[in-house]
């Protein structure tokens, strides 16, 4: 079984992917994060300051990490996904299984330690490093 995971980027404008069955958006901006109606299976992820990250995603769960000053990190295990954002700090949860690290981080370009199949996503001033990447579950 494959899960294939796309990212496609948007300048100046923040849309709001079309949400069906059990989903998850959420909305980041400057300083709030603004959290929709959250319910279970894929999750769309959209930032304001100048870019839109719209995946369409297929998996199992997905643990999300958001704090100003604090990181706060979720135990992970199986299928899950991992977002690390914190300001001026970068800090990765202990992943294991199948998971991914979304690693944001101000002016720096580093990415976690992964074992398994594992993928990261390097966010560095603005940019996006890595739009596509393909997860295989284990059976």
């Amino acid at each position: 079984m494959q899960v294939h995971f796309k990212l496609t980027f948007s300048d100046d404008k923040l849309e709001k992917p079309e949400l069906s069955g059990e989903s998850i958006a959420l909305v980041f901006s400057d300083d709030k994060l603004e959290k929709p109606e959250l319910s279970g299976e894929s999750i769309a992820l959209v930032f304001s300051d100048d870019k839109l990250e719209k995946p369409e995603l297929s998996g199992e769960s997905i643990a999300l990490v958001f704090s100003d000053d604090k990181l706060e990190k979720p135990e992970l295990s199986g299928e899950s996904i991992a977002l690390v954002f914190s300001d001026g700090k970068l800090e990765k949860p202990e992943l294991s299984g199948e998971s991914i690290a979304l690693v944001f981080s101000d002016g720096k370009l580093e990415k976690p330690e992964l074992s398994g199949e594992s993928i990261a996503l390097v966010f560095s001033d603005g940019k996006l490093v890595t739009k596509t990447f393909l997860v295989r579950p284990l059976d």
